[in-house]
C-alpha cells in the first residue's frame, strides 16, 4: 500500500457547539409549548377557578374548601375522624349558613352539584360533622340512591337505609345510626332504579315531619342535578339546597345547565360552596367566617359531651374532635 500524502492536523479546531442554533431550538420548543397551552385552554372548557363560579352563578358564596393532604384523607377515612384544619374551613361555612338565613333559616338543605366526582357527599358529610360540634343535633341523609357513598365514608352498615324506608320495609329507628349525642346517618340502603318515585310519597312526606321535631338540621346527600330528575324531586320538599362545584372537573355549560333546572324546578338556593381549590385560591379569596378564632397553643376537641384539649404535633387525624366524624379524601372528590 502506497501513501499518496500524510494526514494533517486542522488548523482550526471546529466545535459541534452552536449557540445560534441552540438559542433558536430553545425559542422554538417555548413557542411550540406556549402555542400548545393555548390550544388546550380553548379545548378546556372547565372552570379553573372558585371566581369563574361566582361569575357565572348568581349565588351566595358559603366557603371555599381547600385541597386537603392525601395521606391526611386516607388516614381520616380509616378512624372516622375529622382532622382541625377541615372542621375550621366547615365551622366557617356553617357561619356562612346561619348569616344568609337568618330570616328564613333552612333546617331541611340538599347538597347538590353539576355531576358526579365534585366532591358533594364529603361536603355533606363534613358540613354535618361541623354542625354537629356545634351542639345542633343533625341527621345526615344519603338520599343518592343510584351511587350511595355515605356509608362507606362513616364505615357503617348499608343494609338497611332510606330506600328500605321508603319502601315500607324497615322502621325509621333501624336505618338510622346515632354516630354520637348530636349527629346521626340514614345510609341509602339499596340502590334503586328511580328514586324520584320515593322521593314524591306520602311516606317520604311523613319522615320529613318526624324528623323535622327530632333534630335541628336535616342534610340531604343527593345525586348531581344532571343527568336525571332525583335532586329536583327532592328539592321540592327540601327547604333549600346548596351547590357544590369543583374547578377543573365540571364543565360551564354542564353548571349552567344545572343551575337552569334548578331555576326552572323553583327551588331555593342557599348558598355556593366551591371544593378542592387550590390553597392559594383560598388564602387570597377567603370567606367572611373562614379564620378560626381560638388561643393559640390550644385547640380543642370535642368527644360526646365533654370539651378537652385535643392532640398536638405532626398527627395526621385529630382523634380527639371525635371518632365518629370523617374527613375529605385526599381528592376531595367523593361524590
Amino acid at each position: 500500500m502506497q501513501v499518496v500524502e500524510n494526514a494533517r492536523s486542522p488548523e482550526e479546531e471546529v466545535s459541534s457547539f452552536n449557540p445560534i442554533l441552540l438559542s433558536l431550538g430553545t425559542f422554538l420548543a417555548f413557542g411550540l409549548a406556549i402555542a400548545t397551552g393555548l390550544i388546550l385552554d380553548r379545548i378546556d372548557k372547565s372552570l379553573k377557578t372558585a371566581g369563574e363560579f361566582s361569575k357565572i352563578l348568581d349565588y351566595p358564596l358559603l366557603g371555599l374548601v381547600p385541597e386537603f393532604n392525601k395521606a391526611i384523607g386516607e388516614a381520616s377515612l380509616n378512624s372516622r375522624s375529622i382532622s382541625q384544619e377541615a372542621l375550621e374551613v366547615y365551622k366557617g361555612i356553617y357561619s356562612s349558613l346561619k348569616v344568609i338565613n337568618i330570616e328564613s333559616p333552612a333546617k331541611v338543605i340538599a347538597i347538590t352539584s353539576s355531576v358526579h366526582g365534585e366532591g358533594k357527599s364529603e361536603v355533606a358529610a363534613n358540613l354535618a360533622a361541623a354542625i354537629a360540634h356545634s351542639r345542633r343535633r343533625v341527621l345526615l341523609i344519603d338520599a343518592d340512591l343510584r351511587k350511595p357513598v355515605q356509608h362507606e365514608l362513616w364505615q357503617i352498615n348499608n343494609a338497611a337505609g332510606l330506600s328500605h324506608f321508603l319502601s315500607e320495609k324497615s322502621s325509621l329507628d333501624s336505618v338510622t345510626h346515632q354516630l354520637n349525642p348530636y349527629l346521626s346517618v340514614m345510609t341509602a340502603g339499596l340502590a334503586v332504579a328511580e328514586p324520584s318515585l320515593f322521593f314524591e310519597s306520602a311516606r317520604m312526606k311523613e319522615m320529613l315531619h318526624e324528623v323535622r321535631s327530632d333534630y335541628d338540621y336535616v342534610i340531604f346527600d343527593t345525586a348531581p342535578v344532571l343527568p336525571e330528575p332525583d335532586t329536583l324531586m327532592l328539592g321540592q320538599v327540601s327547604e333549600g339546597v346548596i351547590f357544590v362545584g369543583r374547578p377543573k372537573h365540571v364543565r360551564q355549560t354542564d353548571v349552567l345547565a344545572a343551575s337552569n333546572l334548578i331555576e326552572q324546578a323553583k327551588l331555593s338556593v342557599i348558598g355556593l360552596i366551591v371544593n378542592c381549590v387550590s390553597r392559594y385560591e383560598q388564602k387570597e379569596n377567603r370567606t367572611p367566617f373562614s379564620y378560626a378564632y381560638r388561643t393559640v397553643g390550644e385547640d380543642v376537641g370535642y368527644r360526646g359531651n365533654e370539651q378537652q384539649p385535643a392532640s398536638h404535633g405532626n398527627v395526621a387525624m385529630l382523634q380527639t374532635v371525635t371518632d365518629e366524624m370523617v374527613s375529605s379524601s385526599g381528592s376531595n372528590g367523593r361524590g
